[in-house]
């Protein structure tokens, strides 16, 4: 990937936006690019944190350890999102597991380069500080569903936020990609068989329908009442 290329894919994120030219030419010129095959660990839980990852293609899902040995998903990132930057920001270790869910393909962005960086634009430090933040709120609003919602409104809590983030239009509705029954389970802490129920009924009723890993929402009006009930 040509240098240009890279500083294209910086420039579009908003942690480096407002950034001058020669500022993202010194960044990209510190990147390189890593891919990875479905199912190949980016990095694992507990390991030291030195590298922040833009997803150029393909999508990345951070998952944890459970008390009972599972693997628990609590994102995923597609093209265009950054991830591994919490704990490059902390000078600790990996918070979560990162495995590639297809072929991706990724640019990597070295702590050694970013701190010298952002000594240089403390407006890109500020946005790190509000994107972090952004993570952190969602990953305590998923806890606080789970407490006090039930597994409906959960579900259609997440597609909304998913659907903003990467569904698209089609004739047939809003599409969204990517996700099986267990995934969205594991997303809003429920299991695969209470996602299958609801899933079910609103395909009955039809609100969403679900096809392998696609998901089409039929009625956004009636999926976002689903939200209250």
């Amino acid at each position: 990937m040509s240098v240009e290329n890279r500083v294209r894919l910086l420039r579009a994120q908003d942690l480096f936006r407002g950034i001058s030219e020669e500022g993202l030419h010194e960044l990209a010129e510190s990147c390189h690019v890593q891919h990875l095959s479905e199912k190949e660990e980016l990095c694992h839980e507990g390991d030291d944190g030195s590298q922040i990852y833009l997803i150029v293609e393909g999508e990345i899902a951070a998952m944890t350890t459970g008390p009972d040995g599972d693997d628990v998903m609590f994102s995923v990132m597609r093209r265009g999102q950054l991830c591994g930057e919490l704990a490059v920001f902390m000078g600790g270790k990996r918070t979560a597991t990162m495995v590639a869910r297809a072929e991706t393909e990724l640019l990597v962005i070295n702590r050694r380069a970013v701190v010298p960086f952002l000594r240089h634009h403390p407006d890109a430090a500020l946005e790190i500080i509000s994107v972090l933040s952004r993570r952190v709120i969602r990953l305590s609003q998923q806890v606080a569903d789970a407490s006090f919602m039930n597994v409906p409104s959960r579900l259609a809590k997440n597609l909304l936020l998913t659907m903003h983030e990467v569904g698209y239009e089609t004739e047939a509705g809003i599409v969204i990609e990517g996700y099986t029954q267990g995934d969205l389970g594991q997303l809003i802490m429920a299991t695969r068989e209470s996602v299958n129920k609801v899933m079910g009924r609103w395909n009955k009723a039809g609100i969403v329908s679900m096809k392998g890993r696609v998901i089409t929402i039929h009625d956004l009006e009636r999926l976002a009442e689903q939200v209250e009930n």
